[in-house]
């Protein structure tokens, strides 16, 4: 059957389809949209300039009337804005539930590019600005940026992931931390243990980035250790 929503009931229990009203007994379909609504004004703290339209299910569903209150949640890996699904669910002892389409708009500032970027180039203030966007309608920024960052002066030093354009949103998938131990590239050891600190010579097998592990061959011993990345070419190793 064509319809904007698919039924999954987690028991015996099935849909009717009739071509009359619904009778007292079944769930009201209104009920059920106004439920995912419901939750997506929740999501978003009810944001100023959030539009929330949920696809009507076929109108001769037939769900029993739930005697408890309805649970609404995005479906896993659903997108939070844009086009999204909502799963609304009865979980009495006839447990039912419905998944809904839902186009989910917000306008809000958000941290865009100031200028083009490219790819390892270190992410500064003056790169940032601030620009009212209307997110969703069709187009999920995540999906290429990732999530929106909020707080962008938690992210100061980190390294673009790839080229990027003036005016694209900042989001998480675009950083990475900066690596401060290059590959083959010589750093210092520094061995910790009973309050004492020991420094040696090294080469770093693998590149890392602050609190990475990597692997480092000693210069002195010629020995293979493992080892914290703890600033700009300095590994720690404790005792």
């Amino acid at each position: 059957m064509a319809t904007s929503a698919w039924l999954s009931v987690a028991s015996a229990q099935t849909a009717d389809v009739a071509d009359t009203d619904a009778a007292p007994e079944h769930q009201a379909i209104a009920s059920i949209v106004a439920a995912a609504e419901a939750y997506v004004r929740r999501a978003h703290a009810d944001s100023p300039g959030l539009s929330v339209e949920v696809r009507q299910p076929d109108p001769r569903l037939r769900l029993a009337e739930c005697p408890l209150e309805l649970d609404a949640q995005a479906a896993p890996g659903s997108a939070v804005i844009g086009r999204a699904t909502i799963v609304v669910r009865c979980d009495s002892d006839k447990p039912w539930r419905l998944h809904l389409m839902a186009e989910i708009s917000l306008e809000a500032q958000i941290w865009v590019l100031s200028r083009d970027v490219k790819r390892d180039e270190l992410l500064t203030r003056d790169l940032l600005t601030k620009q009212k966007m209307t997110l969703g309608r069709g187009m999920s920024p995540h999906r290429r940026v990732g999530s929106l960052i909020e707080q962008p002066e938690l992210r100061m030093g980190q390294a673009f992931t790839r080229s990027a354009s003036a005016g694209e949103p900042l989001g998480d998938r675009l950083l990475k931390p900066r690596e401060l131990v290059g590959r083959n590239a010589q750093v210092r050891i520094r061995r910790i243990g009973s309050g004492l600190a020991v420094e040696a010579s090294g080469v770093a097998l693998d590149g890392g980035a602050m609190g990475d592990r990597v692997r480092v061959r000693s210069l002195s011993s010629g020995r293979t250790i493992e080892a914290l990345v703890a600033d700009q070419d300095l590994v720690e190793v404790s005792q």
